[in-house]
């Protein structure tokens, strides 16, 4: 999440935010509802996709 944070500056959010909360109520299926990411990147734009992409390979 460190990294993601870095990357993205304010579209990191962690399990003790509103918009974590809110985005795990969103969920379309019970089982994905099931699952508790330490922290959700909220990508906007196309560069924040291929940032991300990249971060994650290294």
């Amino acid at each position: 999440c460190t990294s993601l944070t870095s990357a993205l500056p304010g579209k990191v959010s962690s399990p003790e935010s509103a918009r974590y909360e809110k985005q795990q109520g969103s969920y379309y299926s019970l089982t994905q509802s099931d699952l508790k990411p330490s922290c959700r990147a909220s990508r906007t734009t196309a560069d924040d996709v291929s940032h991300h992409r990249c971060c994650g390979q290294q």
